[in-house]
């Protein structure tokens, strides 16, 4: 009789394997706010990244490594690496994102991309399926990422641009900062030139416009000019608002952004560059001065010159 009982009880209690599946999915699907959000680095996948032609996702095979130290002998510790796998399933909108953000499609086997959580779910042979909802190269950042796309734009628009030459006699400038910068003891260093203008932008799309306004325009040199560290109103001089602003300017854009560790993208693009504000004041009244110097050093030449015939 107990034995029939235990019985019965084991037969209650049996579960299929599908069965399993659904519970493990439906628990998944319940915590799934759990993982969302949560990055999965340095994933390996087994082909290029495209989008599918026959399908809403691309499907990838995809490793990452685990090393863990286990004690081989009491006196030492080596590093074990244990290979992760799952299979990665890419919506295509999600790679399109990637390729609009300059990620590239890549042959070699091994390709590493970086992954966010969106969806997860267990396949019926036990395998982990990860569904994420942004795709990067990894080992890149936001801002490597951003500056790649800059290089790109560069190169598809502006790949023959000859940089301009700024005037040997400066008596002008146009100066743009962003809202929450105060440049004004920087600029009034270059005290012997009276004529500047300092405008201060919120945004990107602000920088350019100023840039090309007609009071830029007729101005002998533009700057963009801010102190500071890299930052969000730092990185708005980088942009491709900037470098139009740049290209279409028919007046000389120079920069003086941040401290001399700070080094924007803009740089590359400029007709000139200042590691620093105070670098670019002291520069320019250099300049003047040393043109001024040159045209009286002229004049009393002339001056002599002219004394000399008359004389003989």
């Amino acid at each position: 009789m107990l034995a029939e009982q235990k019985a019965e009880e084991k037969i209650q209690n049996s579960i299929t394997i599908s069965e399993v599946y659904k519970i493990i999915n439906d628990t998944l699907k319940q915590n799934t706010k759990l993982l969302n959000g949560f990055i999965i680095p340095d994933i390996s996948i087994n082909k290029k990244i495209e989008i599918s032609t026959r399908y809403n996702h691309s499907f990838y095979d995809g490793t990452t490594s685990n090393k863990n130290q286990t004690n081989q002998t009491k006196e030492q510790k080596e590093q074990i690496e244990k290979k992760e796998y799952a299979h990665i399933q890419i919506p295509n909108n999600v790679i399109r994102d990637f390729f609009n953000s300059g990620g590239e499609q890549k042959n070699s086997n091994g390709i590493k991309i970086d992954i966010t959580i969106d969806r997860i779910y267990i396949n019926t042979r036990g395998i982990l399926n990860i569904i994420p909802s942004k795709i990067k190269e990894a080992g890149l950042s936001n801002r490597e990422i951003k500056n790649r796309n800059l290089k790109k734009y560069i190169e598809q628009n502006y790949k023959d641009r000859e940089k301009r030459e700024l005037p040997k006699l400066i008596t002008s400038i146009y100066a743009i900062t962003s809202s929450n910068s105060n440049i004004d003891k920087d600029i009034n260093e270059i005290a012997i030139i009276k004529d500047v203008v300092i405008q201060k932008a919120k945004t990107e799309k602000e920088i350019k416009s100023l840039a090309l306004s007609k009071e830029a325009q007729s101005k002998d040199l533009i700057v963009f000019f801010r102190g500071g560290h890299e930052d969000e109103n730092m990185e708005m001089f980088s942009t491709i608002e900037t470098i139009d602003a740049i290209a279409q300017s028919t007046k000389p854009i120079v920069v003086a952004l941040g401290h001399r560790d700070d080094r924007p993208f803009i740089e590359i693009f400029a007709d000139k560059i200042f590691a620093t504000p105070s670098e670019f004041a002291k520069a320019i009244a250099d300049m003047l001065f040393n043109t001024i110097n040159q045209k009286n050093n002229t004049i009393t030449q002339i001056k002599k010159n002219l004394m000399s015939i008359i004389s003989s």
